[in-house]
């Protein structure tokens, strides 16, 4: 499941790049890696399922910021 999340975080991410949006894609990227990590820890107990649930997890938020990005700056990304 989270490699379908992760297939549209790659395309988010080459908007992003496209439209040299860097400041942003790194912001969302470190935030996305630091929500993984964290999870990955907290879920420990439940070993790698708990590490599939925290990517699942991380690759839902970092998807859902993209998502408001793209559609708050739409007309810009899509004009340009």
């Amino acid at each position: 499941l989270s490699s379908i999340l992760f297939s549209f975080n790659s395309i988010a991410r080459t908007i992003f790049r496209i439209h040299y949006r860097t400041v942003i894609l790194t912001i969302v990227s470190l935030m996305g890696a630091a929500s993984i990590i964290f999870l990955s820890y907290a879920l420990r107990d439940y070993g790698l399922n708990g590490v599939g649930m925290a990517w699942l997890i991380g690759e839902t938020v970092t998807l859902m910021a993209y998502s408001v990005l793209i559609f708050r700056d739409r007309a810009d990304l899509i004009t340009s």
